[in-house]
């Protein structure tokens, strides 16, 4: 089977999966979902860029970042920001306590910035993500939007690129991305985010859904090329191994952790 059927296939039945959990559930499903990808992608940023570290310090992440995660998710007031200083100031102690070489300070330098990173990326951003699907009137609704408009710029840009791309986007970073299947991904989610506005009800935000569709496809995509930077400091093509042909949950929610706060942001201050 080749990889790109796999790929199709994998894409088919984990989005029967999410409609039947949301079907059944509703909202609830939904966050179900968002804080087992969640806690996957946390475990999964531990083996891709602290390795090496002791397995003492993984622990204290995994749970800081879980801790920033669901306080950001139930909007405890004034909690996340707290919650995520302690994690820093807590983190930096441990990591200057019990770092493996005591007498590399690069190291220990490195590691605090890839943890306090991996605050933002692995807590912050899903924790927005879960917040407006449990917290907002529209929260569903946005959250179909980003989906098809993440899912749309990914294949367009995929089959475009391969067929008519010859100019590559950034080749050092990701050599099979080209510029025009990152155009093509950009106009198919404009397009996407406004018809799924129009379809779900939402003709009195189609504009600014359709304009946010649009900036947050390019996030997207940049939301991808990040996690591709992580993978090829690690020296992995995929951050794990979930789904045939996706590789992990990072692979999956790169670029939805990059988009979703755009559509956070319009909704928060328009709506």
């Amino acid at each position: 089977m080749s990889s790109t059927r796999t790929r199709i296939i994998s894409a088919v039945v984990a989005a029967l999966i999410v409609i039947a959990l949301y079907i059944i559930a509703k909202r609830d499903g939904l966050t179900i979902v968002a804080i087992l990808a969640t806690l996957g992608a946390q475990y999964e940023f531990i083996k891709l860029c602290i390795p090496n570290a002791k397995n003492l310090l993984k622990l204290l992440f995994f749970v800081f970042s879980a801790a920033i995660y669901a306080s950001i998710s139930m909007q405890i007031p004034d909690a996340p920001v707290s919650i995520l200083a302690i994690s820093f100031m807590c983190m930096s102690i441990f990591v200057m306590l019990l770092a493996k070489n005591n007498d590399d300070n690069k190291e220990k330098q490195s590691l605090i910035s890839t943890t306090t990173m991996g605050f933002i990326y692995v807590g912050v951003l899903p924790g927005i993500t879960t917040q407006l699907i449990l917290n907002h009137s529209l929260g569903l609704q946005i959250f179909f939007i980003c989906i098809l408009t993440v899912i749309t710029t990914d294949v367009m840009a995929y089959f475009v690129g391969r067929k008519f791309g010859k100019a590559k986007l950034l080749p050092t970073i990701s050599p099979n991305k080209t510029k025009a299947g990152s155009f093509a991904g950009s106009l198919s989610a404009l397009v996407m985010a406004c018809v799924m506005s129009w379809l779900l009800g939402l003709q009195d935000h189609i504009v600014g859904l359709t304009i946010a569709g649009f900036i947050a496809s390019i996030f997207s995509q940049f939301g991808d090329l990040f996690e591709s930077v992580l993978k090829r400091n690690a020296g992995k093509k995929d951050s794990g191994r979930i789904m045939p042909g996706h590789g992990g949950y990072l692979d999956r929610l790169d670029s939805i952790l990059f988009s979703f706060p755009i559509f956070y942001c319009y909704v928060t201050w328009f709506v």
